[in-house]
């Protein structure tokens, strides 16, 4: 997210804030974002040093930085995703040095990185910023977590003595001791002026934002980035107190709660049909409306617990998305028996999606736009009873009622890069149940490296 620009007017923050343009401009004829090389000049010759990022980003994906040297030359690096030992994803630079990569223009950089700005038409270009590195800790940035408790306002989480320290000794090892307490401070209050501002200016409904601020070389704390829906986890990790997560996570759920109009015990009336488990159990097929249902249900599903573990922070933007989309982003269908959830699987209205190409797995392509059945999810203790088939079929049903004659389904992969189009274990199920409707595959999910179909919904009986 960007925001930085609309900042740097505010006269309290505008010194905090580093120069942002835009990098690509929406042309309507062509109907596609394309480069401005002229704005990219503008801010080299001013700055030296960029990076390009994309406008609405996650997980430090698709990130250049960009430098001209005293040669007249660019140099840049850029993000990209990597397989640790044990087969999982992860991003960072695709050089440990700062410019591996040279050309003569920035034409040429512009062109050499087209592929990895493909998942991101909209991208901004923003002032480079000289953050020294500390011998302990590497570059002197850090990010602040604020969330909305039941009152209300955001506030900073978990900044507490324990995680200020090894802040506080880095500067001091920088800048001296005097000065390394003030940089401290001026951080800590730059980042709460920040947040309020935000908050203030840019509407009152962020439920958490981080702020990432960065120390640069004089010693003035800078913004890098404000993230309105961060990784919780990976922020205490950063802090060194992983345990402070199921806190943070709890305040959050009580705002949420409070802002939606949902209790977490609040069922949603009205029955689709009634139906009978392989088992014998009646279960009833509803429309599922209330968010911390679906939530609760989830974390049991995936076998998580909420209040012990780190994991579950993930899914409270999933949590946000309900809230905020339910009626115009997706419906979601639920087995239901005793009040208790079964099962689920979401029908997410059309909308254009990004796969992996089928031919050139490492480039990102956009998705015609159309209706998507997925999120299928089944209590442990509850599968081989069927319950994935009903739901995968009731959606089928109700997007027949609706006259949709497509949908897309996208089968969740092994995360594993060697294993590109291969679904995972929990998965085969669900492919099964795909080739019963003509499926097409159309390439594979981003992330999970599963493959992705375009099923035929049968036309409806009359």
């Amino acid at each position: 997210m960007v925001l930085p620009q609309a900042l740097r007017k505010n006269a309290v923050l505008g010194k905090y804030i580093p120069e942002t343009r835009p990098l690509t401009k929406f042309n309507p004829t062509t109907q596609r974002h394309e480069t401005d090389l002229e704005e990219l000049k503008g801010m080299v010759a001013k700055y030296k040093v960029v990076y390009l990022k994309p406008r609405w980003g996650m997980r430090s994906e698709g990130i250049i930085r960009v430098r001209q040297d005293n040669n007249g030359e660019f140099e840049y690096n850029f993000t990209k995703n990597f397989l640790d030992t044990d087969g999982e994803n992860y991003i960072t630079w695709a050089s440990k040095e700062m410019f591996p990569f040279k050309t003569t223009t920035l034409k040429e950089v512009v062109e050499a990185t087209r592929s990895i700005r493909e998942g991101y038409p909209d991208y901004i270009i923003q002032q480079g910023i000289d953050i020294p590195k500390d011998s302990q800790m590497a570059e002197l940035e850090l990010r602040l977590l604020f969330q909305r408790g039941p009152s209300g306002p955001l506030s900073l989480i978990g900044w507490n003595e324990v995680q200020k320290k090894p802040w506080r000794d880095a500067l001091i090892r920088k800048f001296g001791s005097k000065n390394g307490e003030v940089i401290l401070l001026n951080l800590e209050n730059s980042a709460k002026v920040i947040s309020m501002e935000i908050q203030s200016k840019f509407g009152p409904n962020f439920a958490q934002m981080t702020v990432q601020m960065g120390i640069g070389s004089d010693g003035k704390p800078m913004l890098v980035e404000v993230n309105p829906k961060p990784g919780v986890g990976n922020t205490f990790e950063w802090y060194g107190a992983p345990e402070m997560t199921a806190r943070s996570t709890f305040g959050l759920t009580k705002f949420l709660e409070k802002a939606s109009g949902f209790s977490s015990d609040q069922t949603t009336p009205g029955i689709i049909e009634e139906s009978s488990l392989k088992d014998g159990t009646t279960a009833q097929m509803r429309e599922e409306l209330n968010p911390f249902r679906l939530y609760q249900f989830a974390q049991k599903a995936l076998g998580i617990d909420i209040l012990t573990s780190q994991r579950s922070v993930y899914n409270l933007r999933s949590l946000e998305h309900i809230k905020e989309n339910m009626a115009s982003r997706a419906r979601y269908l639920t087995l239901t028996s005793g009040g208790e959830v079964l099962g689920c699987i979401a029908l997410l209205r059309p909308f254009v999606g990004m796969v992996r190409g089928t031919g050139d797995t490492t480039k990102i392509l956009e998705t015609k736009k159309r209706w998507e059945i997925g999120g299928v999810l089944v209590l442990p203790q509850m599968r081989g009873k069927g319950i994935a088939k009903k739901l995968f079929e009731t959606a089928i049903k109700q997007l027949q009622t609706e006259g949709i004659s497509e949908a897309m389904v996208r089968v969740t992969g092994t995360y594993d890069i060697n294993k590109i189009g291969v679904p995972r274990e929990e998965s085969r199920g669900i492919e099964r149940l795909v080739g019963k409707f003509n499926p097409r595959l159309i390439g594979y999910a981003v992330y999970s490296y599963g493959p992705c179909y375009v099923v035929k919904i049968p036309e409806k009986k009359t």
